[in-house]
């Protein structure tokens, strides 16, 4: 069994690594409904973590529940090219989370300074406030999100959009894309057969 010191020194690692910059527990605090305060009495050391802060942490961050719980850190893939770790696959993942994946993948800022730079990428169209409602799991990501994120990380956009990439895409409106389509074999397996 996992003693509750361990978890509490891996959440604070958590929070630091996902929420590192200045205004933290304020974020932390839109992000999970829990005050300020209290995130910066557990961050600190003042008190341990509650079951809610740790719910909280599980629901909105699946991908890092295993090691937060039991210690247990997911293995990286040898040779895995992405600046991210390794994403898990579960059944509960939704675009959100896959947006967030591909974004920590491109950007390396954090919390507002992050949301800031989204906005910009946007050019203005997505506000930094509408960025964080996403990255927090507050709200799913628009059709403009992902077409913004998808021009830094076009490998990315139909696995973000659909949870599996595959097909081989073909821009009709496009003479050379339809003929480089037409020579190309069709051969996608879907992954869940």
């Amino acid at each position: 069994m996992t003693k509750k010191s361990e978890i509490n020194e891996r959440l604070r690692k958590l929070a630091h690594d996902r929420f590192n910059c200045r205004g933290r527990f304020r974020l932390l605090e839109v992000a999970s409904g829990i005050s300020a305060d209290k995130w910066k009495n557990f961050y600190y050391k003042k008190q341990s973590a509650t079951q809610e802060m740790l719910e909280f942490w599980c629901r909105a961050y699946r991908e890092d529940e295993i090691w937060l719980m039991a210690g247990e850190k997911i293995p990286e893939a040898e040779g895995f090219p992405f600046a991210a770790p390794v994403p898990i696959k579960n059944e509960n993942e939704t675009a959100a989370d896959r947006l967030s994946w591909a974004i920590r993948e491109w950007a390396s800022d954090t919390g507002d300074q992050l949301y800031e730079y989204l906005e910009q990428q946007s050019h203005g169209k997505i506000t930094a406030a509408e960025w964080a409602d996403v990255l927090l799991r507050k709200n799913q990501p628009t059709l403009e999100m992902v077409d913004v994120v998808g021009v830094a990380r076009p490998m990315f956009v139909e696995w973000i959009v659909r949870g599996f990439a595959g097909y081989k895409q073909v821009d009709p409106s496009n003479k050379a894309s339809v003929e480089w389509w037409k020579r190309e074999k069709w051969s996608y397996v879907h992954p869940l057969e």
